[in-house]
């Protein structure tokens, strides 16, 4: 192809490329909402949103380990009503198991002092000035 050749041929898309943007309708660019923002309105937990990041449509924010993940509204919401069936259900948060109390047997003395393991009420505790 010659350069006066190539020249009209890259005139010719660029005067059809315009053209169709000008008959394009202007569209809004979607606004992007994060996974808290996405969890709740899907009524769902932000876990569930990170686990199905993919289907959902994220969108990755930078190229770190751990990038920021943005989430166009409504398309989550249409995808998540169509892979609801394929998708992970939520985790049902599990009441947190109570510690057990360790028996005060040795306590570490406290400005040079042995602590007593149980103080009883009747005992007066002098303290160093």
């Amino acid at each position: 192809m010659s350069p006066q050749e190539l020249a009209a041929l890259a005139e010719a898309v660029a005067s059809r490329v315009v053209a169709q943007l000008r008959a394009a309708p202007p569209s809004e660019p979607a606004a992007l909402v994060d996974a808290a923002t996405l969890a709740r309105a899907l009524g769902v937990s932000p876990s569930y949103v990170y686990a199905n990041s993919g289907k959902l449509g994220a969108r990755r924010l930078g190229s770190g380990p751990k990038p920021r993940l943005r989430f166009d509204l409504e398309r989550a919401v249409e995808a998540h009503a169509s892979c609801a069936p394929g998708c992970t259900a939520p985790a049902t948060p599990q009441a947190a198991k109570p510690r057990p109390r360790r028996a005060a047997s040795k306590l570490l003395p406290i400005r040079g002092r042995a602590a007593r393991a149980t103080p009883t009420a009747n005992t007066e505790e002098t303290h160093d000035a």
